[in-house]
């Protein structure tokens, strides 16, 4: 029985199966992993390590590269509509949604420089020298007042 898969290709070396797979043409210059000349990957390569269909795991191996594919084009995407909306002057707008989600990471942010901080391997008396220089308002994020 013969099996018809679209985009794969057999090497015609090895005779191994690749997944092979163009980019659309408008999305090219965003795909990640551009080259250094600065034109976009057009193509998606993926050796599916098997030389028939019939091999176990080839199944599986043709999903994660058609997800990867998928991933990879919906990357591009993103960044073509980051691009066109940067030409134009457009802005999302902050709304309270926004404004939260990025308070939430600054905070989270904030807090995994601190565990980073105070798990560093040496003397707690030391860690409170270090922070004793600091005013505890600009730790709260008040530097306007750190200068009187």
């Amino acid at each position: 029985m013969i099996v018809v898969v679209d985009h794969i290709k057999t090497d015609k070396v090895s005779g191994v199966l690749i997944y092979r797979r163009k980019f659309p043409k408008d999305l090219v210059p965003y795909v990640p992993g551009n080259s250094p000349k600065g034109r976009g990957r057009i193509e998606y390569k993926k050796s599916l390590r098997a030389k028939s269909m019939g091999t176990p795991g080839v199944a599986a191996r043709l999903q994660e590269a058609q997800d990867e594919f998928n991933e990879l084009t919906r990357l591009a995407e993103r960044q073509r509509s980051i691009a066109r909306k940067r030409a134009s002057g457009a802005h999302d707008p902050l709304d309270a949604s926004t404004i939260a989600r990025i308070a939430a990471h600054v905070l989270h942010e904030g807090l995994a420089i601190h565990e980073e901080v105070f798990s560093l391997p040496e003397p707690i008396e030391r860690k409170k020298a270090r922070v004793a220089g600091f005013p505890s308002r600009v730790a709260c994020g008040h530097a306007e007042d750190a200068h009187h």
